[in-house]
């Protein structure tokens, strides 16, 4: 028993808190609601006094789970009971979990194993989301997300996210242990490119912001950053074409030069599912290549061409240089949920990547298990599948090293 006055029932009501997260399998963030009673059979605790209490959970729902507690002194006598306290469950999983539990350890952004981060929503609910934006955003970046239209608030929130996890995890590795989403500063650039203008100031934390790269979909964003070298992103939605669509569309047509329509055909034939996967591909590669060389989401596309491919890299360059200025970009397909696939939309068989929980060594990090992967067979048009295209300086040398494969 401590002296903050309401801290006995409060304590309580943490242990009835902490059920959920043992017995349901989600949505275990509980927060108080409603109280239809309570009574106290005697005088308040000494401070310093042990007592004990019981939770029998009364009524479990999808919004809300309700409970009768019972508060005993060290004699065994009964202090307080409480009568239908209700508390209101929000969106969570092991991941949003994992965050709230440690903010400065734990990221939303899952990092995938070619270094960049996948931000999407692990919320259903707007308090659970404000939750998450507290530990993001500061003052004037959350003034800049009321501002803006949900749904480019959605996408907003997701890029903020995705750059801020990835700067973190890259600190992480360095040897820095607690860092807050909110502590790294991220300006934008008139073309859209993402700058970080503000880190953390302690020891140990790098002198010079590393370079970020940034894009995002309505539901997913994606980041890379590099301590020095050029890095560039993209993530395009694989569109499959309309049942009846012959392969060279006219959308191909408008989309890729004379040579990359031949390559096109080289890869995927007349297979029409191959042909929208590698179109994406190439949309994603010239996007990514665009950002490395700093001219962003205004470049035109065009301007950027695929001009090779080894297994899991694209080699593409703009249009008036020289072959050896060329850039190799990797790529990798997913799930909305963020599950590599392979080239026919099945799983792969594990998760993403670094997925970080509070159960870790002494910086309070280690990688966990994913959820078990469904190895059934998965129609191309049963799942949202997205290419994610990036580079980087690592990127580039696995690549040459391959370089004699490439065609």
């Amino acid at each position: 028993m401590t002296s903050a006055p309401g801290a006995l029932l409060d304590a309580a009501g943490q242990l009835f808190g902490y059920w959920p997260r043992e017995h349901l399998a989600a949505d275990w963030l509980l927060l108080p609601s409603a109280l239809r009673g309570v009574r106290f059979f005697g005088p308040h605790p000494a401070v310093g006094e042990r007592l004990t209490c019981t939770v029998w959970i009364r009524d479990v729902r999808d919004s809300a789970v309700t409970a009768d507690l019972e508060v005993r002194a060290a004699d065994g006598t009964v202090w307080a009971r409480v009568e239908g306290w209700t508390d209101r469950r929000f969106s969570q999983d092991e991941l949003m979990w994992a965050m709230l539990l440690r903010p400065a350890r734990n990221a939303i952004a899952e990092r995938a194993a070619g270094g960049w981060v996948l931000a999407r929503e692990h919320w259903a609910d707007t308090a659970s989301r404000e939750l998450v934006t507290r530990y993001h955003l500061d003052t004037d970046e959350r003034a800049i997300l009321a501002a803006k239209h949900p749904r480019a608030a959605r996408e907003w929130l997701l890029g903020r996210i995705a750059v801020k996890d990835a700067v973190r995890h890259w600190l992480w590795d360095s040897g820095v242990t607690d860092v807050w989403g909110i502590e790294i500063g991220v300006s934008d650039e008139d073309s859209g490119r993402p700058v970080i203008d503000r880190l953390p100031a302690r020891a140990g934390v790098p002198a010079t912001p590393p370079r970020v790269a940034l894009a995002h979909t309505a539901l997913l964003a994606v980041a890379v950053v590099h301590p020095d070298g050029a890095v560039g992103i993209d993530i395009e939605r694989v569109t499959p074409l309309p049942a009846g669509v012959r392969a060279g569309t006219e959308m191909e047509t408008m989309a890729l030069t004379d040579a990359e329509r031949a390559l096109l055909a080289e890869l995927a034939g007349a297979d029409a599912g191959l042909r929208a996967l590698w179109l994406a591909r190439f949309r994603a590669a010239r996007q990514a290549a665009a950002r490395a060389d700093d001219t962003g989401q205004a470049s035109w596309p065009q301007r950027f061409v695929v001009e090779g491919v080894t297994p899991g890299h694209l080699r593409v360059r703009t249009d008036d240089q020289e072959p050896s200025r060329a850039r190799w970009v990797a790529h990798q397909s997913i799930s909305a949920l963020g599950e590599p696939l392979d080239d026919h939309g099945h799983p792969l068989g594990h998760p993403l990547g670094d997925r970080r929980s509070v159960a870790g060594s002494a910086a309070g990090r280690h990688s966990v298990d994913g959820p078990e992967v469904d190895h059934c067979s998965v129609d191309d048009t049963d799942v949202d599948r997205y290419v994610v295209a990036w580079t980087s300086p690592e990127v580039e040398q696995a690549a040459r090293e391959n370089e004699g494969a490439w065609r």
